[in-house]
């Protein structure tokens, strides 16, 4: 998987999470249910942060290469 690929996914997954995280904080304010469907899941939020630390190693790598070339 490449550098572009890994990142489109990241920002992909990150914004559906934010938007059951939007969800959330709203009904919460409106003193409602959360409901089910926005269920949050500790593992998805880890897993989200492993692809954000690979995305971010890789980052380092390309710049590193990069300014080698210069």
């Amino acid at each position: 998987m490449d550098f572009e690929t890994i990142k489109a996914t990241l920002l992909s997954e990150i914004e559906q999470l934010e938007g059951s995280l939007q969800i959330i904080s709203r009904r919460i304010k409106e003193g409602n249910a959360i409901g089910s469907h926005t269920n949050v899941d500790a593992s998805k939020i880890n897993n989200l942060i492993g692809k954000y630390q690979l995305l971010m190693a890789m980052s380092n790598e390309v710049t590193e290469v990069t300014e080698q070339i210069k």
